[in-house]
């Protein structure tokens, strides 16, 4: 909170200081890493630009992780994660936090955070090239219509790729003034369904690497059957809640239940299937369908 208030106060950033910071949110993902899961719900409007940023941090340590970086690496990853948003500090609250649309100037100034965050951190001593490049590239797309700069994808690092990821799966998933926060696996199967956004490899490692199952892939499950995630479980972020609806034994369909593979230790899941395999050459849309139903 103190790094917000300096940076909002016009102060340089002091990446000495930040150092210890992110070497303790690695430590904590090494620990435990669900630790990602409770931050996300932990925030609250006031405090989500601080959150966020540790959110972030912890989300790009642990993504670094499961990509093999070195931890020297890791560490910069991490401080770039923790320093990608300090350009919102320039923006007025009044805007940061209008709960209805922004309107187009107030949009153009929103649109500027991440020059803003450069400048600052630019400013500042002993800030390394990935927290610069982090902080003004993090909006960027990989079909080059993001912004500030609308760079296309073979100019984009894999550590502007790996940002984009972390800071829309967090801020999806938050309490925010403006939007109703997505459940972990609601918000990974939008992000999947989105062309062009982010780069497919990493958000697959992203995905393996929080161990959360976006809603609409299909399972195989103990007993011979089949079925699809529709959630998460209340009882444990990491597991989630499948609809059963076939029998491989009767090669049919059958009446739709719902498991809470948190609660429920009796069911298991064995692997995780291609539609295609077993004839769904449009699993989107029969996806759809099975999510419509009421389930049992």
């Amino acid at each position: 909170m103190n790094l917000f208030a300096d940076a909002r106060m016009g102060n340089a950033i002091k990446s000495d200081k930040m150092a210890p910071l992110v070497e303790q949110i690695a430590s904590s993902v090494t620990i435990d890493p669900t630790i990602i899961l409770n931050i996300a719900r932990l925030k609250t409007k006031d405090e989500y630009t601080y959150l966020h940023s540790v959110a972030v941090c912890a989300l790009m340590v642990n993504l670094a992780r499961k990509m093999g970086m070195a931890e020297s690496v890791m560490q910069e990853v991490g401080m770039a994660g923790l320093l990608h948003d300090v350009g919102k500090t320039s923006i007025p609250d009044n805007i940061l936090s209008k709960p209805g649309k922004l309107d187009d100037l107030e949009w153009i100034t929103v649109r500027n955070h991440p020059q803003r965050g450069h400048d600052i951190l630019s400013a500042s001593t002993g800030i390394g090239s990935i927290a610069l490049e982090v902080c003004l590239r993090h909006h960027e797309k990989m079909d080059g219509t993001g912004y500030p700069g609308g760079i296309p994808a073979e100019n984009l690092s894999v550590y502007t790729r790996m940002a984009a990821i972390c800071d829309v799966y967090d801020a999806i998933t938050s309490q925010r003034s403006y939007n109703t926060p997505m459940s972990a696996s609601q918000a990974l199967a939008k992000m999947q369904s989105w062309s062009g956004h982010f780069d497919k490899m990493i958000l697959r490692d992203f995905i393996d690497s929080l161990g959360i199952l976006p809603v609409g892939t299909l399972l195989r499950l103990d007993r011979d059957e089949l079925a699809m995630v529709v959630g998460e479980s209340p009882s444990n972020y990491a597991a989630p809640i499948v609809r059963r609806f076939y029998s491989l034994r009767g090669h049919c369909e059958i009446e739709p239940k719902d498991l809470d593979i948190g609660r429920i230790k009796s069911r298991r899941i064995l692997a995780i299937e291609d539609p295609e395999d077993w004839g769904w050459s449009d699993w989107s849309a029969y996806s759809q369908k099975l999510l419509a139903k009421t389930a049992s």
